[in-house]
Formats: C-alpha cells, structure tokens, sequence
C-alpha cells in the first residue's frame, strides 16, 4: 500500500533536505519522492546525506508546481506550523496517520506535501490539501528540519498500515483525484460568472468558501460527477434564457 504514497517538497532550497528526507521516507518504507518547484538541485550532499536512499533520489519527479505533483491524489495532507484562513480541516500529526492509512486501505493515493525551508506552503498550495496536519511541538520553538518533520509524518503512517487492528476499510473508495476537484473548481467558476455570483464582494473568495465546502463534505467520485451534471443544467437553463 505504501506504492501509493508519496512526498511532495515545495521550494526545497537546500540540497542535503533533500536528501536527509528520501532518507526518512526510506527507513519507512516510502519510495515516492516529488520534488514542486525545488530551487536546488539533487547533488553530491543529497546523496551523502541519503544515507543510502539513493533510488529514491534517482526516482525522484521533478514538478513545476505543486498542482502538477497532486493531479492523481484523492487524498493530501499539507503539513504546516501556521494557521490559515478558509483552510481545510486541522488535524494532528497522528490523526493525519490514521487517516492516510484508512485512505489507502481504501485504494486511494496519498500525498504528504511540505512547504519550503524558508516560508513554508503559501495559502494557494495549502487549500489544495485535504487536510492541514500540524505537529505539536514547543509552541516556544516550533521550528522543525525538514527532513524531521517528514519522519515525523511518514512514521505516524506506517505504525497504523502496520497496526495488529489496521484501520477499518472506512475510507472512500472513489475518492474524486486532485485533477477532478480542479475540473470541477473550474466549471463552478464559469457557471458562477454567468448567473453573476456572488452579487457583492470578491468571486475569489466565494469560490474558495464554497470549494473548502465540498472539500469538507468529501464527495465520491461519482457525486463529483453529479455535481458537475448540476453544473451543466444551471449553464443550460442560463444559456436557453438568453
């Protein structure tokens, strides 16, 4: 089950994180590494301080944006220190385990994306998760390493695959892809255009609100489609007004 999670590191601007995180993953049985954006290179430290991964970093996919490296998710998790506003739900670092273990118990493809060393995930990057996992460390001193932090997440997720009582095959098994969320996002934003929504204030903001609903709501893929019939007869009654 673990073929089907992966690590996403956004703006990595060091190259031994890099390698200090495959690592991390590879001590857990994680081989999937995405690399968003990196504002480095896999070089000579990465691979010292791999520790051995080294397939990991061979393997790596490089991705122009965060987007890109999610488009066949159904489920991530954005690990983050900072609170957000129109956020998804926050949850725990164990919490985040549990649930990635039952997503993947249930087919799904997991992703535990992490911002970069500097600034971390910027809001746009953080709504496209899932969920926002943060780790209680001292509230005094919340830095962590990256390759720290990603120990942290990807040890949380093996100790419940490999729990004596699994989590329960609760999961969705036709969780919607991040490609379908966006589809759907963008056929709500040309339909909301034409009805003219919201009446007052900023469009962007609205959608954000209402994707953050469905988001919530954890749809199936079929009632994904469903929505998008919705969708399409709201477009087709405006367009026989016309």
């Amino acid at each position: 089950m673990l073929s089907r999670a992966r690590v996403i590191l956004k703006d990595t601007t060091h190259p031994g994180n890099i390698g200090a995180t495959a690592r991390a993953m590879k001590t857990m049985g994680l081989g999937r590494l995405y690399l968003a954006a990196p504002r480095t290179l896999i070089d000579s430290q990465s691979r010292a301080l791999s520790a051995g991964a080294l397939d990991i970093l061979a393997n790596a996919v490089i991705c122009d944006n965060v987007s890109e490296a999610l488009v066949d998710c159904t489920h991530v998790f954005a690990y983050t220190a900072r609170r957000r506003d129109l956020a998804p739900p926050l949850i725990d670092a164990q919490a985040a385990g549990q649930k990635a273990a039952m997503a993947l118990n249930a087919g799904g493809e997991v992703a535990l994306l992490f911002g970069g060393e500097r600034s971390g995930l910027n809001n746009d990057d953080a709504r496209l998760a899932s969920f926002i996992v943060q780790i209680p460390a001292n509230p005094e001193y919340s830095s962590m390493n990256l390759s720290q932090a990603t120990q942290i997440a990807v040890y949380e997720l093996r100790k419940f695959l490999l729990s004596s009582h699994p989590p329960a095959n609760t999961g969705l098994p036709n969780m919607p892809t991040q490609k379908q969320l966006a589809a759907l996002a963008e056929h709500a934003q040309t339909v909301l255009a034409k009805i003219n929504m919201p009446k007052r204030g900023d469009g962007r903001l609205f959608l954000s609100r209402l994707l953050r609903i469905i988001k919530r709501a954890q749809p199936e893929s079929s009632e994904v489609r469903l929505l998008r019939g919705l969708l399409k007869a709201v477009e087709n009654a405006v367009k026989n007004k016309e």
